[in-house]
């Protein structure tokens, strides 16, 4: 998942930038208690990414993510609401927060991004679901 309001679309691993084309407009909860805790955005690659675990992930942009700038964002996970879509999931290499729903896609680390334990977290979202 990336944000796409900024100048740029970030920096996708395989190259240039994200596409967004075919997909919905998804919100993710801010400033609101309920829901996981830690969710970032980092300014660097654009994408959400999960900051409670000793480090900070593998940014598509180089080095590590950055929450310089970024929110507190909260990801409802178990059973989805009527205006939400589940399957989005956490990359246990890179902690960037991911569409499961069309396989496993390519990860920042290396390779395909892993969701292995990771929970189900739920997205609403307006517009094309991405399936």
């Amino acid at each position: 998942m990336f944000y796409q309001g900024n100048h740029t679309s970030g920096w996708c691993c395989e190259g240039g930038g994200h596409d967004y084309d075919g997909s919905g407009n998804y919100t993710p909860s801010y400033g609101r208690s309920d829901g996981q805790p830690g969710w970032c955005w980092c300014y660097r690659c654009q994408c959400m990414w999960y900051s409670g675990r000793r480090s900070s992930g593998y940014c598509a942009a180089g080095d590590e993510h950055s929450s310089e700038g970024s929110g507190d964002y909260r990801l409802r996970y178990g059973r989805r609401r009527s205006d939400e879509q589940d399957g989005w999931r956490c990359c246990n290499k890179c902690y960037v927060l991911c569409y499961s729903g069309q396989g496993y896609g390519s990860c920042a680390a290396g390779g395909h991004h892993d969701f292995y334990r990771s929970r189900n977290y739920c997205m609403a979202y307006t517009g094309n679901e991405c399936y």
